[in-house]
């Protein structure tokens, strides 16, 4: 017996809403959940590598004055 093109459907929109049920963190034993380290942008984990840019000119870049008029901050490929 072949399902109908409707039943398909409504077994892959099922299944469909079903995945991120499935992709859910295991349940925590003894109920604590494990703790995170925190980010540090100062400090940040993988292997570092120094790399040498020209900051001359760029794209992707916003800029902004504070309300004083004595600060000015931009970020350059949204690194401040």
């Amino acid at each position: 017996m072949r399902a109908s093109p409707l039943a398909r459907g409504l077994m892959v929109f099922l299944f469909a809403l079903a995945l991120p049920a499935m992709a859910a963190e295991p349940a925590k034993e003894g109920g604590k959940e494990p703790e995170k380290k925190k980010w540090d942008v100062n400090n940040p984990p993988g292997e570092k590598v120094s790399a040498a840019i020209d900051t001359r000119s760029g794209t992707w870049m916003s800029v902004d004055v504070s309300p004083d008029g004595k600060r000015v901050v931009f970020d350059l490929l949204g690194d401040l």
